[in-house]
């Protein structure tokens, strides 16, 4: 009775492994798709970068921009400064097809007012300092989904 607890038990296990393993190997997978559709079909725009934050050594920037009149929230990697980038705005490349998905150049800083305003922000984006709360216009789900399936209202 035992061998036979010990075999199910063996096979759970190894079925496990393979799942735990196929996942991670989709994750890295999904994140490859991810940045080649950025680097092939990505569309530039200006971006805020509204929050610094140091995570197990790395440096995360935090950015908002602007489609279509809906505002994302994205992770533009790693800047080279550290929370002096808070507050400014930067050229940015993003995924139409993958939403929130953006890579954040900073060494372009962008400080031309009427190309900030043509990105889609307010004079008084302009001089908040790092406003982290997007919900003021936040895309509602029936604006995501119908924005990921290219679905027009």
């Amino acid at each position: 009775m035992k061998e036979i607890g010990l075999k199910i038990i063996g096979k759970i296990s190894v079925v496990l492994l393979i799942l735990g393993f196929l996942f991670f190997s989709f994750l890295l997978f999904e994140g490859y798709l991810i940045r080649k559709d950025i680097k092939l079909n990505g569309k530039v725009t200006v971006g805020k970068c509204i929050s610094h934050r140091k995570y197990k050594g790395a440096k995360i920037d935090y950015l908002i921009y602007n489609v279509d009149g809906i505002r994302y929230k994205g992770e533009g990697g790693s800047s080279i400064g550290s929370s002096e980038s808070v507050g400014r705005f930067y050229k940015i490349r993003y995924s139409e097809k993958f939403k929130g998905s953006i890579e954040a150049d900073f060494d372009q800083e962008v400080t031309d007012t009427t190309e900030i305003l043509k990105a889609g922000f307010t004079k008084s984006d302009m001089y908040a300092f790092g406003n982290d709360s997007i919900a003021a216009r936040e895309a509602s789900l029936k604006q995501e989904i119908f924005g990921i399936l290219n679905i027009k209202e």
